[in-house]
């Protein structure tokens, strides 16, 4: 991902963000389980935009082991390594070989992106390193949540109201004023570029904040018709015990 991509600092804003986003992190325990048979200790997990480590923290309580974190962002990374052990990377092009990891992971970094053919570029790449059957789970915020004010965040602004998918909005992540710049990205671009960069979309879960859904989940495979029939399966039997 080139520089150019970026509208100044969300470094500390989004490092703070509270109670909003604790929603977000709610299914990741259940989809991860679902669609990786829950041998959490012998998977090789990479967490693709880590920032402060939120997720390295989860995985941790769930038991794995085996954690990479990359981020383009040095000062997410440095902000919290003295509380983390897993490895941390910075840089654009992902240092790992083919078919190296067993799951991938993706919270709240395509927002960062502005440039559609860097974001499927992006997920190729995650594609890349992830072996066949492989699983991409990536959370991201909903248009909507672009034209509201919620716990953690101020969306409501008129030029956020009518905005159009790879357009910038105006975001003011409490207790901030000073307002930092995601790019909107509709559901059906997400999907296009999921399928642009060669996964298979078995889930998508919306999470809500009132009546407003304010993140998207997507999980999606690498792999051929049978390896993804047989992740939603999984994930169809454990919702139907639930």
């Amino acid at each position: 991902m080139s520089p150019d991509l970026y509208r100044g600092d969300n470094t500390e804003p989004y490092s703070k963000m509270g109670a909003s986003i604790v929603p977000f992190y709610r299914p990741f325990p259940y989809l991860f389980a679902q669609f990786t048979r829950g041998n959490f200790s012998k998977l090789n997990v990479l967490d693709y935009g880590a920032g402060r480590g939120r997720l390295e923290r989860l995985a941790r309580l769930m038991g794995v082991d085996h954690l990479t974190e990359v981020d383009t962002s040095p000062t997410m990374l440095s902000a919290s390594r003295k509380i983390r052990s897993a490895r941390a990377v910075v840089g654009d092009t992902l240092p790992f070989p083919d078919a190296s990891y067993d799951v991938v992971l993706s919270f709240a970094t395509w927002v960062d992106i502005h440039n559609p053919d860097e974001l499927v570029n992006y997920c190729k790449e995650a594609g890349r390193v992830l072996k066949p059957g492989g699983v991409m789970i990536a959370g991201t915020a909903t248009p909507r949540s672009y034209q509201i004010e919620t716990k953690s965040f101020n969306s409501d602004f008129p030029e956020n109201q009518n905005l159009k998918s790879g357009s910038w909005a105006k975001v003011v992540v409490k207790p901030f004023t000073k307002p930092v710049y995601d790019t909107v990205w509709s559901d059906e671009d997400h999907k296009r570029v999921i399928k642009a960069a060669n996964f298979n979309l078995v889930e998508t879960v919306e999470i809500f904040e009132g009546r407003d859904p304010i993140w998207l989940i997507y999980v999606a495979v690498k792999g051929e018709l049978d390896l993804i029939a047989e992740r939603q399966a999984l994930f169809r039997s454990a919702r139907d015990l639930s």
